[in-house]
């Protein structure tokens, strides 16, 4: 409760400065405000925050589904904690007056524009000559809230959700202000030594990418994290919604950094789009050449590679440049991606192989490409005997990414001498959604305590094995069926039969429906047991089922399955959510510690069977299959699918 006291305390705080704090004389300006630019610049600036939100989707599809929504809150959140502190002095430490001297501006004076003070609807030539200084502000504050959330990636599944945002604040004090001011600001000593960088590939991906580095090595490995091999993701079509959000975002990102409505602009689109596109074609056609398959996955980290790389570059290069850039890129990062797979280094979604490197070969690809012809601001590169800038962007890398790692690796330290940046080992198994958040993204998962089907052992494993139906009674043909014979014979079972028989009868708790189930012959814990009512119904939708174990050991528990979730994916109406089909398969334990797996059919249960056919030196035959329909619970007693098959038998 204190910290959480103490962060409130502090916006609190932030927010009285902020009431009392002058507007301040906004200097005239010599320029004249373009409708038409504003108008871009505007629209970019929206674009640019989209991208966060899509990051959020693209890093949370590739989790496991424990630690989706906390993983895409780490993102989300960025957008809050980012944006008070741009506004408050981030602003101003990174575009105030230069501390460090004529020609080697370190950092800016974080009063110069305190909460906005003197930042107003008047250009400031300075940075930006046809649009409000305003807008300026607002178009670079997203970059900021951005760079951060890139870096959760590394640290996914372990980090303590209240560490994290300590880390974002000192990050984006100490790491982001500086590199951004060195980088962008008129007097800072990388714009003075002639480094390029367009839109962020310096500040904003080699940054993260190199932060990410540093968390990965500060906080370890996670608890089963192994060489070699990987999770599979919780939703692809999450991380290809947040692909094409990311891929929208990135053209206000890039073209948004002309900060014009502009030839550069439609340049910068180009080049942006080209080399996404070509990243992505090379890194699933690398993948084919290394005998992997071709994945949705493969494209879209392709593509977002592309992205990071050419972002320094895209108001320098040509489009054929671009195109050369995103190849490059995806086939260099694909492979440094794979040899990180097989090391000690825990970088969960491989935010430094493609971020930080994809950042470090777009700074040095700049270098060699750039021409006047495209941007007479900007400089000849490599090809064009330009060799200058490319000793100066050498030196620029190992600059920045010296600073980042050194300062981001103390940062990680120091926040985790305040609070432990991991979680425990309990909550990290656990998953982060529900140990941090309380929450989980189906609700059936939210009853069971697990995550999209995945199974957590929590106890030794006996010789029981139960499974229960829910919903329509399955017929012969059904995919469901096959899938069970198939369980059948991996494990080879015995022909299933019924043990015991359910008994239902109806009763009133509280107002809501209840109905009470037992096994015959097995003796039932009193109401006021800590794990409560063997069957509860809650309204319409929720039914839990009783578990029970060896016959010396009576383990009846509270489960909740919500068919709600299933229903509104199906279209169905509330009243016909009952026929949808669900299952739960317990793996029961000799004491409490019990690992029920919730599966539906359309998705979860072929991972099942096969997994449960992986474990059959862990479980013993299949004992009981029984089914019932969902309307019939706490009516009459169970009915068959057909009137030929016994009562509560399914195989």
């Amino acid at each position: 409760m204190k910290p959480w006291s103490f962060a409130l305390a502090l916006l609190v705080l932030l927010s009285v400065a902020g009431a009392i704090t002058p507007p301040g004389a906004i200097a005239a300006s010599a320029g004249a405000i373009s409708a038409g630019d504003t108008a871009w610049m505007l629209m970019s600036s929206a674009m640019v925050l989209l991208m966060t939100p899509g990051l959020s989707f693209f890093y949370g599809g590739m989790v496991r589904p424990k630690n989706v929504i906390s993983t895409m809150l780490q993102s989300f959140i960025a957008m809050a904690i980012v944006a008070i502190l741009w506004v408050a002095v981030g602003f101003s430490l990174a575009f105030g007056d230069s501390l460090g001297g004529e020609g080697m501006g370190l950092i800016g004076n974080p009063a110069t524009f305190a909460f906005f003070r003197g930042v107003g609807g008047t250009p400031n030539p300075a940075f930006a000559a046809t649009i409000p200084f305003a807008l300026f502000a607002l178009f670079q504050m997203k970059f900021a809230i951005i760079t951060p959330a890139l870096v959760t990636g590394s640290f996914a599944e372990r980090v303590k959700f209240s560490s994290y945002l300590l880390f974002m604040i000192l990050f984006s004090l100490l790491v982001y202000a500086p590199v951004c001011h060195w980088t962008w600001h008129p007097n800072g000593f990388l714009r003075q030594w002639g480094v390029l960088d367009f839109a962020g590939g310096t500040v904003v991906h080699m940054s993260a990418g190199i932060a990410a580095l540093a968390g990965a090595i500060a906080l370890g490995k996670r608890k089963d994290y192994a060489k070699g091999q990987s999770h599979p993701p919780a939703n692809i079509p999450y991380v290809l919604i947040g692909t094409g959000l990311l891929w929208f975002g990135w053209f206000g990102f890039n073209a948004g950094s002309a900060l014009a409505a502009n030839d550069l602009a439609v340049s910068a689109f180009l080049t942006t789009n080209t080399a996404a596109a070509a990243a992505a074609l090379a890194w699933v056609f690398f993948d084919a050449v290394r005998g992997r398959r071709i994945s949705a996955l493969g494209a879209c980290i392709g593509a977002v590679v592309g992205l990071v790389a050419v972002t320094p570059a895209a108001g320098f290069v040509s489009v054929g440049s671009a195109m050369a850039i995103g190849t490059i890129a995806a086939i260099a990062c694909n492979a440094i991606a794979h040899w990180r797979s097989n090391s000690a280094l825990d970088d969960t979604l491989d935010v430094f192989p493609c971020h930080g490197v994809g950042g470090m070969i777009g700074m040095v690809a700049t270098a060699v490409f750039a021409t006047k012809a495209v941007n007479g601001a900007g400089a000849d590169g490599l090809l064009l005997g330009n060799t200058h800038l490319f000793l100066m962007h050498l030196l620029a890398l190992v600059v920045v990414s010296t600073y980042v790692f050194v300062v981001s690796y103390a940062i990680f330290k120091l926040v985790d001498l305040i609070t432990p940046m991991r979680v425990t080992a309990d909550d990290e198994e656990e998953g982060l959604d529900r140990s941090q958040h309380g929450e989980t993204i189906f609700a059936s998962e939210a009853a069971l305590g697990l995550a999209g089907g995945e199974y957590q052992r929590r106890g030794a494993v006996t010789s029981r094995l139960a499974l229960s139906w829910l919903g329509d009674p399955l017929c012969p043909g059904s995919t469901l069926r096959r899938l069970l014979f198939g369980l059948r014979h991996e494990l080879a079972l015995e022909p299933l039969e019924v043990v015991g028989q359910r008994h239902l009868k109806p009763d009133i708790v509280g107002g809501h429906g209840m109905a009470e189930a037992q096994f015959e012959g097995v003796q039932r814990e009193p109401r006021g047991a800590r794990h409560g009512p063997a069957v509860e119904l809650v309204g319409e939708h929720r039914v839990a089922l009783l578990r029970h174990v060896d016959a010396d050991l009576v383990l009846p528990a509270r489960l909740k399955l919500e068919l709600d979730q299933a229903g509104h994916a199906e279209g169905l109406r509330p009243h016909e959510v009952g026929h949808r089909l669900l299952a739960i398969l317990f793996f029961v334990g000799a004491s409490d510690a019990v690992a029920p797996i919730a599966c539906d059919h359309r998705d979860n249960l072929p991972r099942l069977v096969g997994h449960v056919a992986r474990h059959k030196g862990e479980v013993a035959p299949l004992h009981a299959v029984q089914r019932y329909e969902r309307d019939q619970i706490g009516t009459h007693p169970l009915a068959p699918c057909h009137e030929d098959e016994p009562r509560g038998v399914f195989i």
